[in-house]
């Protein structure tokens, strides 16, 4: 019998947050073409897709036997439309022209006009998420520079029936389901983003994921739209 003790030995390749760096002692957060990940330090970022095998050091165990999409990566998907309109007389273009061209209002009943305001945000999801487990969805919008962004609630966020940015201004989607995907964060302010886990089950190859965001407050809040400063994003880890 041989006793002794081990230390355990993270392997290169974890998905890791550059803004936010968390990767094990001698790896550092490094960005490639498709995402950022906790890499030996003094690993130089390259053109190809990353691999473990390519840039693990000398004296990790090989992961070239792993099978093939099981490295995690992460995705961002840019919204395709991030509008809103008023339920009652829909047109993305009269949204767009009392608030501001790069603002998605969220609003029961704005004091200015009288009349609600909900927002549509729409995300077009390609092949990159083929023959690949997701494993973890998250929505996030952040709040413009206005400060009429400032309110007591960010509002909910609902899966909706599908839409075009033109059918917007022709019929109002419709709720998936009984109850909110996100709920309510509370306040808001200028300039904060906001995140909401969401069911990995919305998301599939060549498919499009569908969200309007409502309020019950009369004091709602401004969101960029896809002219924004910041346009709403889908972050999609898959492996």
């Amino acid at each position: 019998m041989v006793s002794g003790c081990y230390a355990p030995r993270v392997l290169p390749g974890a998905p890791c947050d550059p803004d936010l760096p968390s990767c094990p002692r001698g790896q550092v957060c490094i960005s490639n073409p498709d995402g950022a990940y906790c890499l030996p330090d003094g690993t130089i970022p390259i053109d190809a897709p990353f691999t473990a095998a390519a840039d693990a050091d000398v004296d990790a165990p090989s992961l070239i036997d792993a099978p093939p999409g099981a490295m995690p990566m992460q995705l961002t998907y840019p919204a395709a439309v991030a509008e809103c309109i008023n339920p009652a007389v829909p047109s993305t273009a009269t949204c767009r022209s009392v608030n501001g061209d790069t603002q998605m209002v969220v609003d029961a009943d704005d004091s200015g006009t009288n009349n609600p305001w909900i927002g549509f945000v729409r995300f077009d999801i390609d092949d990159k998420v083929a023959n690949k487990t997701v494993t973890a969805v998250r929505f996030q919008i952040r709040t413009t520079n206005n400060s009429k962004a400032t309110a007591p609630k960010s509002g909910e966020v609902w899966q909706v029936t599908s839409f075009t940015k033109d059918s917007l201004s022709m019929t109002v989607p419709t709720h998936v389901g009984s109850t909110p995907l996100g709920a309510d964060k509370g306040a808001v302010s200028q300039n904060i983003t906001l995140t909401w886990s969401m069911p990995v089950s919305l998301v599939a190859a060549n498919s499009g994921v569908f969200f309007s965001i409502e309020t019950s407050s009369s004091d709602g809040t401004n969101y960029w739209n896809t002219s924004g400063t910041t346009p709403p994003v889908l972050i999609v880890n898959v492996q």
